[in-house]
């Protein structure tokens, strides 16, 4: 049924069957009258929520990684999961950079087995090429982690072997493709379905797509992962169940007090008290000229002031008086001259939030005033910096999102981190449900963290809900988690990576859920 690109193929199939002639028989029927009802083609087969993820570095993520820290991203397989809205519970990321097939083998029963997974992602060969193996060893593999995966009831779905642009052993494209078509034809005769990564392939090279890899290997660069794991859904989606894991239903006690971002108090304008015209000094020009304050808070800015009109009988300054309202972190100040048609950005003022400030003649008018007045600040959410955001976050909407989404950007002054959190007082051994929506936007790489602070406020631990570039979209990220020891707070955290790159995290519908 599938094309062959290499002879030899059905004599590997044979020689691996060969290998496994001391496999239970009985098992082997049994399975295969399970595959019969479950992969029959008029029947639409439903995959258990409960996954475990094997295979190489591509699948951990990284080249140096491993399965021990659980960091879930960024990889794909975080966001297969996250595409998937709550249809999977991701259980155990079980891959380890380099690993071959027989090595994923012996690995079995203590890293996979062991979480009683519902279904198994295999992805590997990409390794068992590389160290020269021979195709028949790896399809008696192959056959021996399906049946451990029967063993233990759960359904075994197999990832193609991941493009390459290498050519280390020599005659590697070619061996692929070889490996591939065998690997088809197996699954198609086991009833295993296969994720079809090789079609990811650059169709000139046989490689990744441009731009993807920086050593040829691994796709690590733009929004790879991200774009593997959308097409990875694609796939599985029609035979994964219903949802699972619950968004969040409510912004009452069994969730944050604010996890759709419903609570917030809108910060008000700036007082502008007077204006003061001058001509013993300073280079403005005679005319009249109006002056707006806006005042900002980390997130955003409020409405701008009243106008306060100054007129000028020849060159010299005019000095403002103005005073701060509380929450205000800075103020913007906008001046419309004789000859404009709009007022227009000056400066932004941080040293003082009550005094006066002087149009002298040395500032150069901005981008013209664009000022919505949605400087809300929400209610439990706790700063990470003195820096102020990028001009763009506060609380947005969107059809299909529970209440608002919060929308964290980068720091105007790009340096520094930023990160926002909710604290909550938690004691060791509870256990908790972490699930948001999330999603990313340009360059930028989200952080959706649960940090663990002892009573010094000292970070002792931290569970990854979800990393890296979550460019498909809204998708729902979460975790169950158990409160270590000396843990006194649990700071439910939303972070960028890197203020210099471009673009944002978006949050919604935040749940931080006691289970136990």
């Amino acid at each position: 049924m599938f094309d062959k690109y290499a002879l030899g193929i059905e004599e590997a199939l044979a020689a691996a069957a060969e290998k496994l002639s001391a496999v239970d028989a009985a098992a082997t029927f049994v399975d295969k009258q399970t595959a019969d009802l479950v992969y029959a083609s008029t029947r639409r087969a439903v995959y258990g929520p409960r996954w475990v993820f094997d295979g190489d570095s591509i699948t951990i993520n990284g080249i140096a990684t491993s399965s021990g820290t659980q960091d879930r991203g960024p990889s794909w397989t975080s966001e297969l999961v996250r595409q998937s809205m709550g249809r999977i519970r991701y259980i155990f990321n079980a891959a380890v950079a380099g690993q071959r097939t027989d090595e994923a083998l012996a690995r079995f029963d203590t890293y996979v087995a062991i979480q009683s997974p519902d279904v198994v992602l295999l992805t590997a060969g990409t390794n068992d090429i590389g160290a020269v193996r021979d195709m028949a060893a790896w399809l008696a593999d192959l056959e021996a982690y399906r049946l451990k995966c029967v063993a233990i009831k759960a359904q075994l779905i197999v990832g193609a072997i991941w493009p390459s642009d290498t050519n280390n052993p020599a005659g590697r494209g070619a061996t692929t493709r070889t490996w591939n078509s065998a690997l088809y034809e197996w699954a198609e005769s086991k009833g295993v379905q296969v994720v079809p990564w090789d079609t990811l392939a650059n169709p000139a090279t046989g490689g990744w797509p441009a731009g993807w890899s920086s050593d040829n290997l691994h796709p690590t660069l733009l929004d790879a992962y991200a774009q593997i794991g959308k097409f990875g859904w694609s796939i599985v989606e029609p035979r994964v169940g219903p949802a699972v894991v619950r968004r969040a239903v409510s912004n009452a006690s069994d969730s944050l007090p604010n996890g759709f971002f419903t609570a917030g108090s809108v910060l008000a304008a700036p007082n502008l008290s007077a204006g003061t015209p001058s001509t013993a000094s300073g280079t403005l020009p005679a005319g009249a000229y109006s002056y707006k304050f806006t005042s900002r808070t980390y997130w955003n800015e409020s409405a701008p002031t009243p106008a306060m009109d100054v007129t000028l009988s020849a060159t010299g300054k005019i000095s403002v008086t103005y005073s701060t309202v509380t929450g205000a972190r800075g103020f913007r100040v906008f001046r419309k001259g004789s000859g404009d048609a709009d007022y227009k950005y000056l400066t932004y003022i941080t040293s003082a939030l009550t005094g006066t400030f002087t149009d002298d003649g040395t500032f150069t008018p901005g981008a013209a005033i664009n000022v919505t007045g949605s400087a809300l600040v929400p209610t439990g959410l706790t700063t990470g910096s003195a820096s102020l955001h990028s001009l763009g976050g506060g609380f947005l909407t969107e059809p299909g999102v529970r209440g608002n989404f919060y929308r964290l950007t980068p720091y105007e002054s790009v340096t520094g981190v930023p990160n926002d959190h909710f604290a909550v007082a938690v004691s060791p051994g509870e256990v908790y449900d972490a699930s948001a929506l999330v999603r990313t936007s340009g360059t930028a790489e989200g952080w959706f963290v649960v940090r663990f602070r002892d009573g010094a406020s000292t970070n002792i631990g931290q569970v990854i809900v979800a990393k890296g570039k979550m460019t498909n979209g809204f998708g729902l990220a979460n975790r169950r988690l158990t409160i270590p020891a000396g843990t006194v707070t649990a700071r439910v955290s939303f972070e960028l990576t890197n203020s210099t790159d471009a673009g944002h995290l978006d949050v919604a519908e935040v749940q931080f859920r006691k289970l136990i």
